[in-house]
């Protein structure tokens, strides 16, 4: 259930990127003489001693560099058997923001962070992109994967969000939402799309919505905008079909009561319709 941490829970959103690095202090004896004692329960296999002097360096010398030594190697076990947890992570983040440059906790992130990378993977194939895009920021400031990997990342977020802007400027731009197509193609843009992609889909707005007036019926707005675009010259090619399109729409509902007549066997009558509409164009 705590798995996928890095995505889930609240752990990247808390900024301890401003506190200040506590240095180990120097050696100290009595530090030294426990951290001694530890190691030789560990060696003589007397587990209750072990735990005794664990948590009496713990407790009296938490910042020592043996106390750190114990809490990594605590982690990395719990990191082995349970896998990237929140628990486990907050520890991690904690005894990182305190010793940065402790060349041990440097050398202790190195597991989590693939497993985070991982995570961010699998976020970006899910196209859970704000989660993946807040993520790798948080395993960026760890400052131990290279370059090349979280800009490879950066760059599937880019194109995935990219790609998605402009298949929902599509979809605006066919049923005739040209306002918000156009949104999403400067939002594309402004995220790095190819400016000749934008400008071939910016080209089509009118015309697709010109479609659609014609659909609805709505001959007089589809007729103002293509004599606009005419006067534009920009859509040579485009305009004829435009205008075959919108007679033949003009004509259909006058066709459809035709058909009508002639399917109810009103052929007199369907013949002078016929004849008014040749005579009038009505």
């Amino acid at each position: 259930a705590q798995k996928n941490v890095a995505l889930t829970s609240g752990t990247v959103s808390v900024d301890l990127s401003n506190t200040p690095e506590i240095s180990a202090p120097p050696t100290n004896p009595d530090a030294e003489k426990i951290w001694t004692k530890y190691q030789l329960g560990i060696k003589r296999n007397l587990p209750e001693l072990v735990k005794k002097y664990r948590i009496k360096l713990l407790n009296e010398h938490p910042e020592s560099s043996y106390a750190i030594q114990i809490r990594i190697e605590e982690l990395q076990a719990s990191l082995k058997k349970h896998g990237l947890t929140t628990k486990i992570l907050n520890e991690i983040e904690a005894l990182r923001v305190k010793h940065p440059r402790n060349p041990d906790v440097i050398s202790l992130l190195s597991v989590p962070a693939q497993l985070i990378l991982k995570q961010i993977d699998d976020a970006i194939e899910r196209k859970q992109l704000e989660s993946a895009e807040k993520t790798l920021t948080f395993v960026t400031s760890w400052n131990i994967l290279s370059r090349s990997k979280l800009k490879k990342r950066q760059e599937q977020i880019r194109q995935i969000r990219i790609a998605s802007l402009l298949d929902e400027a599509d979809s605006l731009s066919q049923r005739g939402k040209t306002k918000q197509a156009d949104q999403n193609l400067n939002a594309a843009l402004r995220l790095g799309a190819d400016p000749i992609k934008i400008e071939r889909r910016r080209k089509e707005l009118p015309i697709n919505l010109i479609r659609v007036l014609i659909k609805q019926q709505k001959f007089e707005q589809a007729g103002e905008l293509l004599l606009e675009l005419e006067m534009k010259r920009q859509y040579a090619k485009e305009l004829a079909e435009l205008y075959d399109l919108l007679l033949r729409g003009k004509s259909k509902p006058k066709w459809d009561g035709i058909k009508g007549l002639i399917q109810q066997k009103k052929f007199q009558k369907a013949k002078q319709e016929i004849e008014k509409w040749e005579a009038t164009g009505k």
